[in-house]
């Protein structure tokens, strides 16, 4: 009896020990630290949100539901993992892998895919410098940035590639520096950003690389197109009023129009999900808002209070709120009708 009830008392502390590092091991994965760039990224559906985190010294993609619970670990190996981007259909998702910290030669990094539960990774592209994936609005394709390096720099050319790694296609060829591809709703189109005449201008370019067409032209500098869900205009950065400020154009960019002036950096534009508002970070020092306007400039609103900085915000699939990466690259959420802001991620 006393030999049953020692073995009974040995697989009890057993399963505690196994319960307490199991916890500790979530908690380690709660605390891990997001990635500044890109933007945290919602699942289609709004019920999951992707990040980068760095743990241990290494960058992981994780996701945690959308209240901010059940951290989840979905890749854990010697190369640092950023830059998630759901599938449309939310059951993949893309991501960023560079080497491990010991490789030696030229820069590479690769554009891969696996399941939203961490499965069936796939590399589609390797021995290059691949970064920016954004899946094409079907679910079929992935355009990203190929860095090439020039001398002491690198310049970009956009590359599409089919979800399964075949088809690899160029669409863009010369020196200057092509970066941030982003599909139009119908995926007939990608818009981009372009150093070709020496400043940052956007342009358009179909799918199958043909009809170039530049959409803005002005001394400064203009970048991160995003399009309208409806596919009609582009929101976007431009400097052409001495600081960052947020402008948007009709698709084919006439009728350009600034929603903002003023002297700090409006940036990281983002359309709601039935197009009628963006929002946007208003940066002042190390401190920062989070603003709302309707998309024809009016009605500008200022959505919360806390003075924290603010980088990329993102609205969720249902409209009502904006993450963004605030105070130690932590996640935060702010609701758009009562300005009440919750952290998600970390202590």
């Amino acid at each position: 009896m006393n030999k049953r009830l020692s073995v009974l008392v040995a697989i009890l502390v057993l399963v505690v020990v196994a319960a307490i590092v199991t916890r500790v091991i979530d908690l380690d994965e709660a605390r891990c630290g997001p990635q500044k760039l890109p933007p945290p990224a919602w699942s289609p559906d709004g019920s999951q949100i992707a990040y980068a985190a760095v743990c241990n010294g290494n960058l992981e993609i994780f996701v945690i539901d959308a209240d901010g619970s059940r951290p989840t670990r979905l890749t854990d190996n010697e190369t640092p993992d950023s830059g998630p981007a759901w599938s449309p259909g939310g059951t993949q998702i893309a991501y960023v892998s560079d080497p491990p910290p010991d490789f030696e030669g030229p820069a590479q990094r690769s554009i891969n895919v696996m399941g939203a539960d961490g499965s069936d990774r796939l590399s589609l592209t390797s021995g290059s410098s691949d970064i920016a994936p954004e899946w094409s609005p079907d679910g079929t394709q992935i355009a990203f940035v190929r860095l090439v390096q020039q001398g002491d720099s690198s310049a970009g050319d956009i590359y599409v590639v089919n979800a399964d790694g075949s088809s690899l296609s160029q669409l863009t060829d010369g020196p200057a520096d092509d970066t941030g591809p982003t599909w139009s709703p119908d995926g007939a189109t990608l818009a981009f950003v372009s150093m070709r005449i020496g400043n940052k201008d956007i342009y358009l370019i179909d799918a199958d690389g043909s009809a170039l067409t530049k959409l803005t032209d002005h001394p400064a500098q203009d970048r991160r197109p995003t399009w309208s869900p409806d596919g009609s205009k582009i929101v976007f950065e431009s400097g052409r009023l001495g600081s960052w400020d947020v402008f948007v154009m009709n698709a084919d960019g006439s009728e350009e129009l600034g929603l903002t002036s003023h002297p700090f950096d409006d940036v990281w534009p983002s359309w709601s999900p039935d197009g009628q508002r963006i929002t946007w970070a208003r940066r002042s020092g190390l401190d920062g808002h989070i603003y709302v306007i309707e998309s024809d400039g009016t009605g500008e609103t200022r959505i919360n209070d806390l003075r924290l900085p603010v980088m990329t915000p993102s609205w969720s699939p249902d409209g009502r709120r904006v993450v963004f990466a605030s105070v130690g690259l932590q996640i935060y959420a702010v609701e758009i009708d009562t300005g009440e802001v919750v952290q998600l991620t970390g202590e």
